[in-house]
């Protein structure tokens, strides 16, 4: 019977192998290290733009039953509108509400129709500065001054952004 001949590994040969499976292992390394920080990007960004859009939302709720308006301070916007129904009876229909910048963070306090604690809402944190106009339907053009009648525009600047609320 003629048998095969197993010949051992030579050393040239396991060294090539564990080569190559060094360049594998660090092709994979790199690639995972790449995927992981484009992940951890995508999050950050993502966290960003679901804030963002969680304050137009809240802004569009709030602007478009707004009644009055007056800037009390820089960056301090008191105003009433109608919240509508809610769970708490003493925030239902018209109540008065103020949009300041506290610590980087736009916040917004409404008041009660009676002697209860304001309720305090943080709408977006990281934030500079801030500041709305309004688009005054007799004049043709936006202004910081709430008009007379209820605008049909305002638009809000965050952060030099500007975002377009249709009253």
């Amino acid at each position: 019977m003629g048998g095969v001949k197993k010949r051992p590994f030579l050393l040239l040969e396991l060294s090539v192998a564990l080569i190559l499976m060094a360049a594998i292992v660090t092709i994979l390394m790199s690639s995972y290290r790449e995927l992981s920080l484009a992940k951890k990007a995508l999050d950050n960004d993502r966290a960003v733009v679901l804030q963002k859009q969680r304050l137009v939302l809240r802004l569009e709720q709030v602007l478009a039953k707004i009644v009055s308006w007056r800037e009390v301070k820089t960056n301090q916007y008191v105003f009433t509108y109608n919240n509508g129904p809610d769970l708490e009876p003493s925030f239902r229909g018209e109540v008065e509400a103020m949009l300041y910048l506290d610590l980087d963070q736009l916040c917004m306090i409404t008041w009660p129709n009676n002697k209860e604690p304001p309720r305090i809402e943080v709408l977006a944190d990281q934030l500079k500065e801030f500041s709305f106009v309004f688009f005054d339907t007799e004049k043709g053009l936006f202004e910081k001054k709430f008009p007379k009648e209820k605008p049909l525009m305002a638009k809000c600047f965050i952060d030099r952004e500007a975002i377009a609320f249709f009253l």
